[in-house]
Parts: C-alpha cells; structure tokens; sequence
C-alpha cells in the first residue's frame, strides 16, 4: 500500500504515523523544498526529524514537493483564492503563505518553525490546514491512501457518514526509525499479508464499491490477516521488544490502534474548516460549493484510513 502522512503527524510521531509507517510499502510525506538554501528553521527541523533518517535511506519514507506553482499546496491556495464559497478561510491563511512565491525563504521558515512548535502549542492553523488539504490532493492525484487522526480529535471536522472497515491492530508507540525497520523485519510474515488486505480494499473503496458489498473482503481477507498479525506479534513480543531496544534509543512500548476506512472528496477538510468558523453576518455558515474543474480539484475522492488509539496497551 501506498500511503500519504501529513508533516505534522510525523513530527509528532503520532499514532497515524506509526501505523502507516508499519503497514504501508511506502510513505509521502510533503514537504518544504529548500530550493533557494537552507534556512536556519529548517536546518533546525531536519535536525529534530534526525530519527527519520533510516527510512528516508531504506526508500520507506518518501518527500514530496509541498510547493511550486504546479504543487498540491499552490493548487489548494489557488481555491481558497478564488472560490467564493471558502472566504473565510482566507482570514485564517497565515499571510506569509497567501503568496509563497513571492518570498520562498518566509515561507520555509514559517512551515520549518510550526512543525517544530505543533507539539508544544498545537499548529497555526492557517499553515497545518492547507498543508492538509494539500496532502489529500496528493493522494487524490496519486492515487495514494491517507493516513489520519481520528476525525473526533479535530474541531470542526465530522466523521465520515458510512465508513467502509474498522479494525484494530497494535504498533509501535513513538518509535525512531530504526526501530520501525526492526519491527517490519521481525513481523514481516504477517505484515505483509496484512498492508495487502488494506491496500485492496482502499483501492475497492476509491474504486466506489459501497460499503455493504465489502463485507466479503473484510470478513474474509482483512479480519483473518489483521487476527494473524495480533497473534504474531503476541506470539514474537519478547523477540520484537529485544530487535527495537538499542542502549542508545529510547524504550518502545506497544499501543493499540484502530484504523477505520472510508471515502472522502480531495477538499473534506476545507469545507469542514469553514462549518467550525463562526456564522457568517446572515446568521448562517457559508455553503461551501465550487467550481472544481476551474480550482484543479476536480479529482477523485480519496481513500482515508483514520487512525485512533485505543486506550490499552498492545
């Protein structure tokens, strides 16, 4: 499976990115391209991301281009530009990014210096909320599957109508990169089936098969590999534990997650955005409606996987 994670999740090492970085064949991640040199902040970031660096160099972690006048990012402040519909969410674009060609070096420090801080104060969010949206352009563009928070976990954005499965499996907590690699390694036998079951039902979810008509591929295929790889990693947890414990990095503990699937148009997350603004001065919220072909999103919807942790270890 080929997913795609927000910056933001892997900076925090959240629960989406240690899922995604298990089960996925590969993972994009878009990211700030120094094009112009390397400013200070980002020097700084790449230096805080310093865990990553084994999966950059196995392939695992892949960086894609956040800006660029034909990137996912430009595309999505293009529509906020310009439809109507999304006005007030132009009150909330950090200005440094409503024109980000004019000063590429602001721009990098602006996007560096809030990863950096999402931790401590949560993100700005007129620069995580187009970086998101720009993520699920990516994935719409590619074909790439999105890995995500719980919805419930961020105001204003409501959870999926129907979503297609649910399952729980366990994975690593706060884990660097080397120790994701261990774990690939050692639970490699059940792994694998398991990222493939996921990977063909999102790509029988993207493809607009109802939920009720999957119900063969999750009790058949998903339910039995995802049983499989619980059982496997109970069976190995003593053999797991000892591959990612290293004198020289910190303890790993096993967390419990669920991934639920479902399907969402590429721009879900700008029109929630505008239903947890304020009402605007007719006493209603803004009906968000668009051109898309216009804006460049008239794209296909993409396949989300949400991911919550659960409140028991592994």
């Amino acid at each position: 499976m080929l997913a795609v994670l927000s910056p933001y999740d892997l900076a925090a090492r959240s629960p989406a990115a240690m899922a995604s970085l298990l089960v996925a064949e590969r993972v994009v991640t878009p990211l700030p391209q120094a094009g112009t040199g390397r400013t200070a902040r980002l020097r700084e970031l790449l230096d805080a991301w310093s865990w990553t660096g084994p999966l950059w160099r196995q392939g695992l972690l892949v960086p894609a281009e956040a800006g660029g006048e034909a990137g996912p990012l430009a595309a999505v402040l293009r529509l906020i530009e310009a439809d109507p519909a999304l006005t007030p969410l132009r009150q909330v674009l950090s200005g440094v990014l409503q024109r980000p060609a004019a000063n590429q070096r602001l721009w990098l420090d602006a996007i560096a210096l809030d990863l950096l801080r999402s931790g401590e104060r949560g993100p700005d969010p007129g620069i995580a909320l187009p970086i998101a949206a720009a993520v699920a352009h990516l994935a719409s563009e590619q074909g790439l599957t999105v890995f995500r928070p719980e919805p419930s976990a961020r105001p204003g954005l409501r959870r999926a109508e129907r979503w297609a499965f649910r399952v729980g499996v366990p994975v690593l907590s706060a884990a660097t990169g080397e120790q994701i690699i261990a774990a690939r390694h050692v639970l490699a036998d059940t792994l694998t089936p398991l990222g493939e079951a996921l990977e063909a039902l999102t790509a029988l979810i993207r493809r607009g098969v109802h939920p009720d008509d999957l119900a063969n591929s999750i009790a058949g295929d998903l339910e039995p590999r995802a049983a499989a790889f619980d059982a496997d990693v109970a069976a190995r947890r003593a053999t797991l534990i000892k591959a990612v414990s290293h004198p020289d990095l910190p303890p790993v503990k096993l967390a419990r997650v669920s991934l639920t699937g479902s399907l969402e148009p590429p721009d879900a997350l700008l029109r929630a955005a505008v239903r947890a603004l304020p009402p605007t001065a007719s006493g209603t919220p803004p009906d968000v409606r668009h051109d898309a072909r216009e804006f460049g999103l008239a794209m296909p919807p993409i396949a989300v996987i949400h991911v919550r942790l659960l409140p028991f270890e592994a």
